[in-house]
């Protein structure tokens, strides 16, 4: 092999390992270029001492026959480090012959390797292969392109998916130069004979993670939370914090605190002191809808301030709310309804479903309270209607946002001086959104769900004075 076929081989062995690294949970050490008898395992992974997962890297611009794969199967089987998992990740194209062979071992496979229970197509397929070799083995034949790009752009997938689940929100510059430093960077020299612990490969990762965000893009994540459960992980995941927590009882404002006092005034001392016009950040909202709606209020454009929210499901796999996501023309609006109810009062009741049809809730509560009501404007996302992936990306909420806008906009003089009495259910992103356009809304006074029926079941007034 000369020099530039080899390093290309190092380069690409090198994906295969991050690949390993970053998709896998199972394993607490990774070698690079494993010292096995045979010298056949390129990659292996471990789990309290003992072998699971041993591979092998090949890579060619030409298409890989049946017969090489099958010679590279026994040797890798054959040089035998006690692993039950064993893999062939093949950098290239696939001969017709290869695929055929590759698609009985996973057929093989499914049937525990009973082989009497193949068609003759994967038995033709099989001939010349030992199966009494894989006996109480997994085998695999993975394929990836040989093109570095795309692996490049394979590798920052399964990044963004690793980064997510840790609770790291980054745009896709951020990403793309992580991925390309971890393959670059020297550090993955010490995953040779004496290999890598997880622990250790996890921590590398998030300090390029830490560096590359603060120094390279001057970019800053700022967490704000309330809740105790489901929260945990903002604190690694977060630079700057504010917390809530010993102010709430779960997602209801403890009965001593006040909404305008305590919680909008704390609230916008902090942005105020963390935030600085030569920064970007990233907003990981923990809170009631409310403060979500503050925080874009105090962070809007006049504000100078350049930030975002992520949006994390419910397993806190953060998708980045990119205010430079692009619109699309499939994007799904809102259902509107205006209606002026009582020609007496000036009053406005706002009402947006996009999680939840929220309408019902809305009207019981208006009927129990007495709330004097003039006009409803009723929102509620279309197509298959609300639920919990209405919303496509930053750029689908920003157009929602601007109906939202443009609703209110139609209230006569003597409404919008008047009071807007917002209901909403919604992620937090759109309502921080939502708050960055809400200047022009006048008056506003804003309602929190008892989602946990802890109290009253029903909606209770949070912020009544929003500056």
């Amino acid at each position: 092999m000369g020099g530039k076929d080899g390093s290309r081989g190092y380069l690409y062995q090198t994906f295969a390992s991050i690949f390993q690294a970053l998709c896998l949970d199972n394993w607490d050490k990774i070698y690079v270029e494993y010292n096995s008898e045979n010298d056949k395992v390129d990659i292996a992974l471990e789990r309290n001492g003992n072998a699971v997962k041993s591979i092998q890297v090949k890579s060619s611009v030409n298409s890989f026959d049946r017969s090489a794969i099958i010679e590279w199967t026994n040797d890798l089987i054959k040089d035998d480090i006690g692993a039950t998992e064993c893999e062939l990740f093949l950098i290239g194209q696939l001969a017709p012959s290869a695929i055929k062979f590759k698609n009985a071992i996973v057929v093989l496979q499914e049937n525990n390797n009973d082989k009497t229970k193949l068609g003759n197509e994967y038995l033709k397929a099989l001939s010349n292969f030992d199966i009494s070799i894989i006996k109480g083995k997994i085998l695999r034949i993975m394929n990836y392109p040989f093109d570095l790009s795309i692996l490049t752009d394979l590798l920052i997938a399964s990044l963004l998916k690793y980064l997510s689940i840790k609770g790291f929100a980054l745009m896709y510059d951020q990403l793309e130069l992580i991925a390309k430093a971890i393959v670059t960077d020297n550090f993955l020299s010490s995953i040779s004979n004496t290999g890598i612990e997880k622990s250790i490969f996890d921590s590398r990762i998030e300090e390029y993670v830490l560096m590359l965000k603060n120094r390279c893009f001057g970019f800053k994540t700022i967490g704000i939370v309330s809740f105790e459960r489901g929260a945990e992980y903002l604190s690694e995941a977060t630079e700057i914090i504010l917390s809530f927590k010993e102010k709430f009882d779960g997602r209801k404002l403890k009965p001593e605190y006040d909404w305008d006092r305590d919680i909008y005034q704390e609230l916008d001392t902090f942005l105020k002191k963390n935030t600085d016009v030569n920064y970007k950040y990233q907003l990981m909202l923990e809170a009631p809808l409310s403060i979500a709606f503050a925080t874009g209020r105090i962070l809007d454009p006049k504000s100078r301030i350049s930030a975002f929210p992520s949006n994390p499901d419910p397993l806190h796999k953060s998708e980045i709310w990119n205010i430079e996501d692009s619109y699309d023309a499939t994007f799904i609006d809102f259902d509107v309804r205006d209606e002026r109810i009582d020609i007496n009062e000036s009053d406005t009741c706002l009402i947006v479903s996009i999680t939840r049809n929220i309408e019902d809730n809305v009207n019981e509560y208006i009927s129990d309270s007495g709330l004097k009501i003039g006009r409803m404007i009723t929102l509620t996302i279309g197509g298959k209607g609300p639920s919990f992936d209405s919303i496509q990306n930053a750029a689908h909420a920003k157009n929602l946002v601007q109906q939202v806008v443009e609703s209110l906009a139609k209230r006569s003089t003597v409404e919008r001086r008047a009071t807007v009495h917002i209901f909403v259910s919604a992620p937090n992103a759109f309502m921080f959104l939502l708050g960055q356009r809400s200047r022009g809304f006048g008056n506003c006074v804003l309602y929190e769900f008892d989602l946990e029926a802890k109290d009253t079941g029903t909606y209770s007034p949070s912020f009544k004075k929003l500056p």
